[in-house]
C-alpha cells in the first residue's frame, strides 16, 4: 500500500512574532508544525520530515539563541542543521 502525504507551509507574522507553519495532511488527518522567531530568539527548530520549508526559514532569519519546547521531533528536528551552519 502506498501513503500520500501533502506537505506544505505557510509563512505569518504577528504582533512581531514570524513564524512558519508546516503542514503535512494523509486523507482527513492534518498535522501543523510551527516555530516561532521573535527579538532574535528562534522557538522550536520544525520537523525533519518537513526540512525543506524549516531549512528555508531558518536561513532567512536573524537569531542569536535558540529555544526548544520539548524534545518531541516536531520540535527539535531541524536542531542539527542549525548546529551544522
Amino acid at each position: 500500500m502506498v501513503m500520500f502525504l501533502k506537505k506544505k507551509s505557510y509563512l505569518g507574522e504577528k504582533n512581531g512574532v514570524s513564524y512558519l507553519n508546516g503542514e503535512v495532511k494523509f486523507q482527513s488527518v492534518s498535522l501543523n508544525v510551527y516555530s516561532y522567531l521573535v527579538d532574535g530568539v528562534l522557538i522550536d527548530t520544525g520537523s525533519q520530515s518537513l526540512h525543506r520549508y524549516f531549512e528555508s526559514f531558518i536561513d532567512q532569519a536573524d537569531f542569536d539563541q535558540v529555544m526548544i519546547t520539548h524534545s518531541h521531533e516536531d520540535h527539535s528536528g531541524c536542531a542539527a542543521y542549525i548546529e551544522k551552519t
